[in-house]
């Protein structure tokens, strides 16, 4: 007889939980539903109406570049209203990824240094090679940074603690 009603809860319990995956809300669709695979995926990385078509057919998208009274560079799809400073239009190839940045002029001087410091390679020191001891001093200071950056953490949250209640 026990086994009756515990069948009887059991089947109640399920229904009563399942019940909102069946009824619908007023737009025609159940309250509740399990998360599908597109529901994982943020809203920025959704690709926009028409874009998607865009990006296949190989079209040219128009960008709008400007800057503003603080000197600032923004870029839009649309140019802004009140424009203090000439807008410039960019067009741009759906199907590229990588947009290239505009090079910098160096003087020449700086180009230079720049090279010959950087061709030039010195093989490290015994003092710069990484040894058994040095390796367990590096691995026992950061063990203490850790103690301490917990330490600092419980105290923060003793403080937080007490201002919450």
């Amino acid at each position: 007889m026990k086994w009756i009603y515990r069948l009887m809860t059991f089947a109640i319990l399920a229904a009563a939980i399942t019940f909102p995956f069946f009824m619908d809300n007023h737009e025609g669709e159940p309250m509740l539903s399990l998360p599908s695979a597109s529901d994982f995926i943020p809203p920025v990385l959704k690709p926009e109406a028409g874009s998607l078509s865009d990006a296949y057919s190989g079209g040219e998208r128009t960008v709008y570049k400007w800057q503003d009274e603080h000197g600032t560079w923004h870029y839009g799809d649309l140019p802004p209203e009140n424009a203090q400073q000439p807008v410039a239009t960019i067009s741009v190839n759906t199907q590229t990824n990588i947009i290239q940045s505009v090079p910098v002029e160096q003087p020449a001087e700086a180009a230079s240094a720049s090279i010959s410091a950087s061709s030039q390679y010195t093989a490290p020191t015994d003092a710069e090679l990484l040894s058994l001891d040095r390796a367990m001093n590096i691995l026992n200071e950061t063990k203490a940074v850790r103690d301490v950056m917990e330490s600092r953490n419980s105290q923060l949250n003793a403080i937080v603690g007490e201002n919450q209640k």
